[in-house]
């Protein structure tokens, strides 16, 4: 889990733990992800005016396998 890569909204690309360690103040522990930035783009702007990267999860594998590494970490 810790080598792979998720692209977050601002285009950048980072692993769980760089964004845990980025954001562990802000987020608990917890990460968050989208699976459509342009209908859920008043949700990635409120993450944004807070300073909190947003993971992208396009594909329907993503949706599935997001979940399996929220029970991981």
């Amino acid at each position: 889990m810790d080598h792979i890569l998720f692209k977050t909204d601002e285009g950048k690309y980072m692993t769980l733990p760089e964004y845990d360690e980025k954001h562990k103040e802000k987020t608990k522990g917890a990460f968050f992800y989208c699976s459509d930035p342009d209908s859920q783009s008043g949700y990635l702007s409120l993450f944004k005016q807070q300073g909190i990267d947003v993971l992208l999860a396009p594909s329907m594998i993503d949706q599935h396998f997001l979940p399996y590494v929220e029970m991981q970490s």
